[in-house]
């Protein structure tokens, strides 16, 4: 799945697409809710993006008192019966899953007809692994089948670049480690080479997104009706955005061995140089500001921190400026997750039926038994 090779490089036509589907990929669990500056007719044009809001603060967490990593807070415990939820990946455990994304990309500086980004898709194998002796529980991850329909509607060099970056995907392989909560301590891609230089982005932009489709639950009683915050700071795939963000999780079904969640996510990225080689007027590509809005629902089974089901909804806007350019853009993003059902058994082939043996052929008449032969006058006993 395609993501951005170098936002320091010239801004034409293809590097800005480029650019518009790692945004897409890139967005992973960092969000922010648009403002009610922005418009609110889908007919009106876009003109300039809404002030970012100050970064969300992050609530007290009595069990991480530090700070370390992400912060979370319960609002409302939800109904009774409630419980502790506890993730257990089952070793050996495996199942296949589909990844799909289609994106509306709106170029507002320098002005451009929106673009509609093809569905891409790519197929996920996991398959658990025993947890070590910290109880971190552990994904393996490989894909393939990656692939993006409707590829007509790209230009020559846009189809060519997508096509070589989404045959990068096929044979990555990846780890995805959670805790008993449910909450991602890391997903990282154990072959990354495999990319190549273009697909570098794309690789965080994946471990973004299978961390997106994760849920983190409060590590105290919950029931239906609960509603809880995580709090930290993402690391984003589009050349390391730092954001911090805000994820609110409201708990709508519970069974003894799965849940069912609705979310939002919100964050922010401050102004900040991107990493790699400056552009022709000597100075580095820079986001001025990103803001992302995500909601959706999530499907999770305790045996895996990976969802069952999930989509997310998402609005990204990114203002940045590369080559002496400023760019503006506003990229409108649909991402699904579905496990593929368990492959139903195999029925064992009927045995045949037993079929009477022949009946044995009429007995031969027998022949009469023969008198033993005794001497006519036996010896008499003395």
């Amino acid at each position: 799945m395609p993501a951005l090779t170098s936002p320091a490089r010239t801004m034409n036509r293809v590097a800005l697409l480029s650019i518009a589907l790692s945004l897409v990929l890139a967005a992973g669990t960092s969000a922010q809710t648009v403002p009610p500056s922005a418009p609110t007719k889908p007919s009106e044009p876009l003109t300039k993006l809404p002030t970012p809001p100050s970064p969300p603060s992050a609530p007290k967490d009595p069990q991480n008192p530090k700070g370390e990593g992400f912060n979370t807070a319960v609002i409302e415990p939800g109904a009774e019966p409630r419980r502790v939820v506890k993730f257990q990946t089952k070793p050996g455990v495996a199942g296949r899953w589909k990844l799909s994304q289609s994106a509306k990309i709106t170029q507002i500086v320098p002005a451009m007809p929106p673009t509609e980004n093809p569905e891409m898709t790519v197929s996920i194998f996991a398959e658990g692994i025993p947890a070590d002796r910290n109880g971190d529980q552990t994904l393996m991850l490989s894909f393939d089948n990656a692939q993006m329909s409707k590829n007509d509607q790209l230009d020559a060099q846009a189809k060519m670049l997508t096509e070589a970056l989404l045959r990068s995907v096929n044979g990555l392989k990846a780890e995805m480690v959670s805790v008993e909560s449910g909450r991602v301590r890391r997903t990282r891609m154990l072959n990354p080479e495999k990319a190549g230089g273009m697909g570098a982005s794309m690789v965080g932009g994946l471990e973004e997104i299978l961390t997106q489709f994760s849920a983190r639950f409060p590590e105290v009683p919950v029931g239906v009706g609960s509603k809880w915050f995580v709090v930290g700071e993402s690391v984003t795939a589009l050349a390391v955005v730092k954001t911090d963000i805000m994820a609110e999780y409201e708990l709508t079904k519970l069974t003894d061995d799965s849940a069912t969640l609705k979310v939002k996510i919100e964050g922010f990225a401050p102004a900040q140089d991107l990493p790699g080689q400056p552009g022709p007027d000597g100075k580095p590509a820079r986001i001025e500001s990103q803001t992302i809005s995500a909601t959706g629902e999530l499907e999770v089974s305790f045996s895996r921190a990976l969802a069952t089901r999930g989509q997310i909804e998402e609005t990204l806007d990114l203002a940045m400026t590369s080559a002496g350019q400023s760019i503006v853009q506003r990229v409108v993003t649909t991402r699904k997750l579905d496990q593929a059902p368990e492959p139903a058994p195999v029925p064992a082939p009927a045995t045949p039926a037993t079929t009477a043996a022949p009946s044995s052929p009429p007995s031969q008449p027998t022949q009469p038994p023969q008198p033993s032969t005794k001497p006519e006058n036996p010896p008499q006993q003395p």
